[in-house]
């Protein structure tokens, strides 16, 4: 059987009373995941949710369905702290949550000036490093932690 979601656009409006509502409902009415979009705003702005404090919410109150971001720009926020974000949620949730990186375009925005293709890649590739450092650094520690205390 396929599996069912579904996809908020949390800068439309979302509160965290419609956020617990949404996420006990996808619960219990059978729902696979729920994810969400992580944008500031569109048009004109509106109340929303940040989308990492968000997850955490989600983490912290669901059991089963699988949530994430289905954008996180990387012209938002440091990689280091999405990933570390990413990984605490993770902690969270035992699993549960997906991140994906991507880029975005904010020169309609106004957040800050916008980010030449270059430099994103680098933003880009900078995230996927960060990413793979802070795994290979888990892994390293966890191998270390299992001798000190098998």
């Amino acid at each position: 059987m396929p599996a069912l979601g579904l996809m908020v656009e949390g800068q439309l409006g979302l509160t965290w009373e419609r956020w617990a509502r949404l996420l006990d409902a996808a619960e219990n009415l059978g729902f696979d995941s729920v994810f969400r979009s992580d944008h500031y705003t569109t048009g004109a702005p509106q109340e929303s949710l940040e989308t990492f404090i968000s997850l955490a919410y989600a983490a912290d109150h669901t059991r089963r369905i699988e949530f994430g971001s289905l954008v996180a720009p990387v012209t938002f926020r440091q990689p280091a702290l999405t990933a570390k974000m990413g990984a605490q949620i993770d902690d969270l949730s035992n699993g549960l949550p997906y991140l994906e990186w991507t880029q975005f375009d904010t020169r309609e925005r106004g957040l800050h000036e916008p980010v030449d293709c270059v430099l994103r890649l680098y933003h880009v590739h900078a995230g996927l490093l960060v990413g793979r450092s802070l795994e290979a650094t888990c892994r390293a520690l966890e191998q270390r932690l299992r001798q000190w205390h098998p």
